[in-house]
């Protein structure tokens, strides 16, 4: 892989992306997204937007626990 690879603490202007990275990698892994696939739409709301707030919140309240990766300046993953 050529470019230049940065591991660091979240920070709020990353939000937005690891909300995109959350929708394109755990689609068909989050136990909400298959739930859903399984049975429907639970509570009246998609899969993300039961899994979102979890996710978001732990990039809000606990920053120093959340990691993410960058390649040239690009949140391309991220960990909790």
């Amino acid at each position: 892989m050529e470019g230049s690879i940065t591991v660091r603490t979240v920070r709020p202007e990353d939000v937005a992306r690891i909300k995109e990275l959350v929708e394109l990698s755990w689609k068909d892994q989050s136990a909400s997204h298959l739930l859903e696939k399984r049975y429907g739409i639970q509570g009246g709301k998609p899969w993300l937007e039961w899994k979102w707030p979890e996710v978001e919140q732990a990039c809000r309240e606990r920053p120093h626990q959340v990691l993410v990766t960058e390649v040239e300046g690009k949140v391309v993953g991220f960990a909790s």
